[in-house]
């Protein structure tokens, strides 16, 4: 029996009730511990007094700490749910499992209640008629939020109210980040579209965005509305580019929360991915602490009755990677939030399967992330290189690591990039770049073929001894695709002594030659992590010396002699077509939909041929 209080706290709990309810443990000083709730308090807080051999270490320490338990009385398990969550939040307790941060997680706030509605970052849900997305992983996340749409959608952020019409506006509406509702520079229809479309967009629902943008485009454009219309047409871009960006192969139809977890000794990190009408709209990470000893069921159950009491949104379905605690009060309790019901799936196989995958992938690597990030560089370079030799079998550790990458727009301007990590740091006296010679069409793997070649030919001559020693390892930037045509090319020309990989950025998947499924990487976070840093600075280079080349072709270009093309003119056609060549070929209605292109000019293009 433990040790501490034994006959106090048995006399205690044989008084409480069969009853749903909570119970808070107490120290000596009051303060307290442990909050829990129970279907039956007297048989649950029992337990907790068993002999220490049936208890987890970590009961076992708490309960030597303890000296008086308290409880509250309630009508359901659900109800106790809601009170223990509500009690966690308040006094947090040295021994449950906190979302970090979670008393101050901060939403966007769409202020639906005032005439020009503002949108702003806030940590408080209120009950006040405005409309909240969230809450985020941290501020950093819900900035860079608030950054993104704010280019796309020109709404208020200030708190000024008086209007000055025909006044000067701020410099956010001569940025383009602000209508100025204030100096009567919009309509009040005009605004509440603009929030609207916002709405609708933090939704996710892009496709309802983009019609209601290009049918007020083709409006405004018949009415001659020629600058509400080229401002629309930039947010139709914008939003094009973002879905983009952000696009996924999801064959889920409608709204679901993806969790992924991961965990080291003492923390877990939560990722969520958030599906909306079929399409990957965002994710946030969380992390949690004190989740030592703890079941996988009771970590997960810990974070979902945390982050779903506060969520702004709660979808329909809910992947998760495993079973939870309490699954059939949780479910129910979220299905009266939500006022419809809320189902949890531990997806088996199919699409369902691999987002949670994902999900997983992504938790595992930013809690690894966080890990890392507390080493010192060199030794965390030294990790890096131990773990990397061995998921990947090699003899030894790397010594120096090349990483190659591509960089064109439909072909042009295409280059090549070679980055050099030696001893798992990067080395940036040995970087080297390559402006593709032989091909001015898409073709990364041709592109690729000529970087290899050039980057070996070069290290055969004995004028080029600044290219250094073959490497010991290879990394490209790509798929099985890609790695066949390096390992081909190598072949050709007689290396067949370089380990030579590909990491693929859709899943982050490790590709090794000769092998149809990519290497498992989540028991090796240090490696992964390493892997991706030389993939994303081989980018980062190549990406570089490409704009360096563009800004040239822009510098130098036939439209020079165009009568009322100047400099901004031709970089923002140069910009929008790719070169000089695609502006003469473009037609005349495109031409004309750039900002400040006229008849005249247009004609004086299409001279140049």
């Amino acid at each position: 029996m433990i040790k501490t209080n034994d006959l106090i706290l048995n006399t205690q709990v044989r008084s409480f009730p069969k009853n749903p309810g909570v119970y808070l443990m107490k120290d000596a000083h009051g303060i307290i511990l442990y909050i829990g709730k129970a279907l039956n308090l007297r048989n649950r807080v029992s337990s907790y007094l068993l002999s220490e051999i049936r208890l987890t270490p970590k009961t076992v320490k708490l309960m030597q700490s303890v000296t008086d338990i308290e409880y509250f009385i309630t009508g359901t398990e659900e109800e106790a749910l809601v009170l223990e969550l509500n009690l966690i939040k308040q006094h947090r307790p040295q021994y449950n499992i906190n979302l970090k941060d979670d008393k101050n997680l901060p939403y966007l706030k769409i202020q639906l209640q005032e005439e020009w509605p503002r949108v702003i970052v806030t940590r408080h849900l209120e009950p006040d008629g405005a409309l909240y997305f969230g809450p985020f992983g941290s501020a950093q996340s819900i900035r860079r939020t608030l950054d993104a749409v704010k280019r796309i959608f020109p709404f208020r952020s200030c708190k000024k109210i008086q209007h000055n019409y025909g006044g000067r506006a701020c410099l956010e509406y001569d940025l383009g980040r602000c209508l100025s509702p204030c100096t009567g520079h919009v309509s009040k229809t005009e605004y509440d579209e603009v929030i609207r479309s916002l709405v609708l967009f933090l939704d996710g629902r892009y496709k309802a965005v983009l019609k209601d943008l290009k049918s007020a485009m083709k409006v405004a454009a018949q009415n001659m509305l020629y600058e509400k219309a080229a401002r629309i047409r930039d947010q139709i871009k914008h939003i094009s580019d973002f879905i983009t960006y952000h696009e996924m192969a999801i064959r889920t139809p409608g709204d679901v929360d993806i969790l992924g977890m991961s965990r080291n000794d003492n923390s877990a990190y939560i990722q969520v991915l958030f599906i909306r009408s079929g399409r990957l709209v965002g994710r946030e990470g969380f992390l949690l602490n004190n989740t030592s000893l703890e079941p996988d069921s009771y970590v997960l159950s810990s974070f979902v009755k945390q982050y779903y009491n506060s969520a702004s949104v709660i979808p329909p379905k809910i992947f998760l990677p495993n079973d939870i605690d309490d699954k059939s009060v949780v479910t129910q309790w979220l299905s009266t939030r939500r006022h419809m019901t809320v189902a949890f799936t531990i997806p088996r196989k199919g699409t369902g399967a691999n987002l949670v995958r994902i999900a997983v992938m992504n938790a595992f690597q930013n809690l690894g992330g966080l890990t890392l990030a507390k080493i010192p560089e060199i030794e965390r370079a030294e990790t890096s290189l131990k773990e990397l030799a061995k998921v990947l079998k090699l003899p030894d550790k790397p010594v120096r690591i090349e990483g190659y990458d591509i960089s064109n727009i439909q072909g042009r301007n295409s280059v090549g990039s070679m980055v050099v990590f030696i001893n798992g740091l990067p080395s940036k006296t040995h970087y080297r770049r390559f402006k593709i010679r032989c091909i001015d069409t898409p073709d990364d793997y041709s592109m690729l073929e000529e970087v290899i070649r050039r980057r070996f030919s070069r290290n055969s001559k004995p004028q080029a001894s600044n290219w250094c020693a073959n490497p010991d390892f290879i990394l490209i930037d790509g798929g099985k695709g890609q790695l066949n045509a390096v390992c081909n090319t190598l072949d050709s020309i007689g290396i067949d002594n370089i380990f030579t990989v590909s990491l693929a950025k859709a899943n982050e998947e490790v590709f090794l030659p000769g092998r149809s499924e990519p290497v498992k990487m989540e028991s090796f976070p240090h490696a992964l992590c390493l892997l991706q840093a030389i993939r994303d600075e081989s980018h980062r280079f190549a990406l570089g010396y490409h704009h360096k080349l563009r800004r040239q072709a822009v510098k130098e270009s036939s439209l020079d002699s165009v009568p009322g093309i100047g400099l901004k003119r031709k970089q923002l056609l140069i910009s929008q077509f790719g070169s000089a060549k695609a502006v003469r070929a473009a037609a005349t209605d495109r031409l004309l939909a750039v900002k400040g292109i006229t008849p005249s000019i247009v004609r004086a293009i299409k001279e140049l041929d």
